[in-house]
């Protein structure tokens, strides 16, 4: 996108709220945006994002960061983030997002205290990448360390609370800054965050024993057999959409990545929603059907050849990442192991760079998982009751006060909107103990009508 210089003239005065800590009546001290530019050093404004309403203003920004943080002098990058800008005396929300920022957006927690808001893409994502791809910086402490320095160097105009959220990865980033910064945060709103506990993490598939009903589950076991059962059929199709589309399958054999595809299945089935167990195909005379809906929920595709480790367009920051100390799910296996030819000992790690040196070391999760469950104050939890990942779910002591709720039937696109009314009382009245001033209820009716997160 175009970068400029905002010329002085152009700049708007930016008119600060009351400050109710010392005299409703005194007006807080006018900042421009130019003075706010001059207080955080290493920060440049690129291109002018469409502002949200009732923002004075939102800029993709970026903010120098060093690639060590132990060790300044190993060079820097310059870290995307997404700047909502409404008051300097109003709270932060910074989202911590787990891969690269996309479109520019209230976050959940943000619908409800309107407050200014940091999107923050993670180092080796998007635009967010130092000039050598050599992945030595490339961890999770890295990245704390880059929200760290954000709220220290935004506070010097942000002095208020700092909220963080995230979902997904993006929310186990948020409850892993907590736990390494409690002090930097009010409060952590993480969305369907899971904390894995391994490199192949177990309890996805236990999960996939229980949830939904025997029934359910049990059409999704008859569908995977018989797609496997019937790869003959399959595998023209996939092979003709390689040739169109330009795919290879050298990593693992087009037979390899549809028996991947089918034990992918039933994980993406639950996580994200998407299918309904009365629409999955029962008549075996109409395999088209068949392809179509793993197509639709798993797609062959997703296991073709990925970019060498170095390039640029798509650096597989994510896999590594996840093999490195992330940690991920296991491919449940057992209920079509019989049918596996190709990839009878499925692995994530199989689609891991070989250009990179992996070594996975559950010990960093480790630790914040024990953090979060004896010391995880302030804290919402907000989670699908049959999304996979839930089966990596936070589970707080009762020495903590945290929050926790489980939408019913929800799934990895649930959110703070999806709770029902007395629960988004209960967030609104958690939110106000520990931010100064009160919060509109208008939420509560207005999310009514919000649209369901995809």
């Amino acid at each position: 996108m175009k970068r400029y210089l905002i010329p002085f003239f152009l700049i708007f005065v930016l008119c600060a709220a009351c400050d109710n800590a010392s005299n409703n009546n005194e007006k807080a001290e006018k900042i421009s945006l130019d003075e706010i530019i001059q207080k955080i050093p290493g920060l440049r404004v690129s291109d002018t994002l469409a502002t949200l309403p009732g923002y004075e203003f939102c800029y993709e920004i970026y903010f120098t960061q060093p690639l060590d943080h132990q060790d300044p002098s190993k060079g820097t990058f310059e870290q995307r983030m997404y700047w909502s800008h409404k008051d300097a005396n109003m709270p932060m929300v910074m989202e911590t997002e787990g891969y690269n920022i996309r479109k520019n957006r209230l976050t959940p927690v943000n619908e409800i205290l309107e407050a200014n808001q940091l999107m923050v893409e993670h180092r080796y994502f998007g635009k967010s990448l130092p000039d050598s791809l050599d992945y030595d910086y490339l961890y999770i402490q890295q990245q704390i360390d880059d929200y760290h320095r954000i709220k220290e160097l935004f506070s010097k105009v942000y002095n208020k609370e700092w909220i963080s959220t995230g979902f997904s990865k993006g929310g186990e980033n948020t409850l892993i800054y907590k736990s390494k910064y409690p002090n930097d945060i009010a409060v952590a709103v993480p969305e369907v965050a899971p904390i894995i506990l391994s490199n192949e993490d177990e309890r996805t598939t236990a999960f996939l024993d229980t949830v939904g009903t025997d029934q359910c589950r049990q059409k999704l076991i008859d569908f995977q057999r018989t797609c496997l059962e019937n790869s003959d059929f399959f595998l023209p199709q996939i092979e003709q959409e390689a040739k169109e589309k330009g795919y290879k399958y050298t990593t693992v054999s087009p037979l390899g990545a549809l028996e991947y595809a089918v034990l992918e299945f039933t994980f993406a089935f639950w996580q994200w929603g998407y299918g309904k167990c009365e629409d999955i195909p029962v008549d075996k005379s109409d395999l088209q059907a068949y392809y179509d809906y793993l197509k639709y929920i798993s797609p062959v595709s997703y296991f073709k050849d990925r970019p060498h480790a170095f390039d640029r367009k798509s650096p597989p920051s994510s896999a590594i990442m996840h093999q490195r100390e992330y940690g991920y799910y296991a491919f449940d296996r057992k209920n079509i192991q019989d049918l596996l030819v190709a990839a009878p000992n499925a692995t994530n790690r199989t689609f891991a760079p070989k250009e990179v040196d992996i070594e996975y070391d559950p010990s960093y999760i480790a630790e914040v998982n024990e953090w979060l469950k004896d010391n995880g104050n302030d804290i919402i939890y907000i989670y699908g009751a049959a999304d996979t990942w839930t089966g990596c779910a936070v589970n707080p002591t009762q020495n903590v006060n945290a929050l926790k709720f489980m939408v019913p039937g929800g799934s990895h696109s649930t959110r703070i909107r999806d709770l029902n009314d007395a629960q988004k009382e209960e967030v609104i009245k958690y939110l106000e103990a520990r931010i100064d001033g009160s919060i509109s209820r208008d939420y509560i009716e207005k999310s009514k009508s919000l649209p369901k997160v995809k």
